[in-house]
């Protein structure tokens, strides 16, 4: 069986409009797949970790783009903030920390 899940990475952009001189947020969407993971946050983001905190694990293969704090996942039925970052030794994953 597949442990990964299908779920939608949201990118944020906020941007800066010089000519208003307000801020704007436009959002680009990246379907892929992902590892859910509730048990073992704790030891992979020790100090950043808060109870009810989820990693989400992604192939690096598997995205387009490079994972920033702010950015945002869903899975249709939760959608999390992405607090933390990690990948793994060999660049296989990223390692995400998310907040409801």
């Amino acid at each position: 069986a597949d442990a990964a899940k299908q779920i939608t990475y949201i990118q944020v952009n906020n941007m800066y409009d010089p000519i208003t001189g307000e801020r704007a947020v436009s959002e680009a969407s990246y379907i892929t797949r992902g590892v859910i993971d509730k048990e073992q946050v704790k030891e992979i983001f020790d100090q950043a970790y808060q109870p009810g905190d989820v990693t989400i694990l992604i192939l690096q293969n598997e995205l387009p783009i490079i994972p920033k704090i702010d950015d945002k996942i869903t899975d249709y039925a939760y959608t999390w903030k992405i607090m933390a970052i990690k990948n793994d030794p060999v660049d296989a994953t990223w390692e995400l920390l998310c907040r409801q």
